[in-house]
């Protein structure tokens, strides 16, 4: 029985828009394809990733990037690989940590964090420690659950289910309530048993406490 043998090779990727759809990234083998047209280049499938028959992930690589790629002496089986390129500087946790950095109370301690950083600067993130799990785009717009199922949600907007109505917070509800009250109380007018005019003599009240919600918290 023939054994499969295969070269390890070096790739530019030139385009991960797969037209199946299947998770292939279009390459350029140098130096062996270097006087290739780039519209005449290979498609690798990926060699490795996450994944069983129903569950797996895509995760390709940026176009321009260098990957390493295997394949047998006619490129009939071919594959490339997720592994970085050049292994000198394969993870630089300075940025993420400088983001992580911008959100009160994460811990960013580089042994309990694993993370995916994005072209676009955003990352996501979990914590091994206390379970804190997350995705951050930058110091205003992220979203953060914790261990105890707490989600901190932060962006310019936020809908929850639709946008056609919005919320009142307690605070301001309430201020503008018992001043509304106050102004009941001081207003004078005629009794109509005594005839007299004069504020009420029995004064109202209004507590909305029992409305206040614990479980939905806001600070805008």
């Amino acid at each position: 029985m023939d054994t499969l043998q295969f070269n390890l090779h070096r790739g530019l990727v030139l385009d991960i828009n797969d037209p199946d759809q299947k998770g292939k990234v279009q390459v350029k083998v140098l130096p062996e394809m270097v006087d290739i047209e780039d519209s005449n280049c290979p498609w690798f499938p990926p060699f490795e990733g996450n994944g069983s028959t129903n569950e797996y992930d895509n995760h390709p690589p940026e176009v321009g990037s260098y990957v390493w790629l295997l394949a047998d002496d006619k490129f009939y089986h071919r594959y490339y690989t997720h592994f970085k390129y050049n292994l000198e500087g394969l993870v630089d946790y300075s940025p993420v940590d400088t983001l992580l950095s911008t959100i009160s109370g994460l811990d960013t301690t580089y042994e309990n964090i694993q993370f995916t950083m994005y072209q676009d600067g955003g990352i996501s993130f979990h914590n091994r420690n206390d379970g804190s799990h997350g995705y951050i785009q930058n110091s205003s717009t992220y979203m953060i659950m914790n261990s105890e199922g707490v989600i901190d949600v932060m962006g310019s907007s936020i809908e929850l289910n639709g946008n056609t109505k919005t919320f009142v917070t307690h605070t301001e509800l309430d201020t503008a309530l018992q001043t509304f009250i106050t102004a009941l109380n001081l207003h004078t007018h005629p009794d109509p048993t005594s005839g007299t005019t004069g504020i009420p003599s029995t004064s109202m009240s209004l507590d909305i406490s029992s409305s206040q919600t614990t479980t939905i918290k806001t600070g805008g």
